[in-house]
């Protein structure tokens, strides 16, 4: 006879597994059943952050309950950033050569260098 120990997770639920993986998942897409039962100790140990798992839990349903927030409110619909004038900043043009990465040096109306009075 051969004994074999091999690691089991077991997912809050009791649900057992073999790799931690699908126990992950398992508990991600049933995170809201943590919810059921909880006494008001519980929850104030999840707040406080001494049950980490719990606390995991109250961000995702967090998390969840924010993006879908933000998307009834419209707040992903970003448009182009605005100048002071209100019409949209121009594309800015990046050059692969090094040199033409420079700032652009003073020149006077006529396009010779301005030098600085002394």
């Amino acid at each position: 006879m051969k004994q074999v120990m091999a690691p089991v997770f077991v997912a809050f639920d009791g649900t057992k597994f073999f790799e931690a993986a699908p126990c992950e998942k398992h508990e991600e897409d049933n995170f809201p059943m943590r919810f059921v039962g909880l006494t008001i100790e519980q929850v104030d140990a999840a707040f406080d952050r001494r049950d980490k798992e719990l606390a995991k839990a109250f961000e995702t349903a967090g998390n969840r309950i924010g993006s879908k927030r933000r998307v009834e409110d419209n707040e992903y619909l970003r448009g182009p950033k605005r100048q002071d004038n209100g019409t949209p900043e121009p594309p800015q043009q990046i050059s692969a050569n090094p040199d033409d990465r420079r700032e652009p040096e003073d020149t006077d109306e006529s396009g010779d260098h301005a030098t600085e009075a002394a």
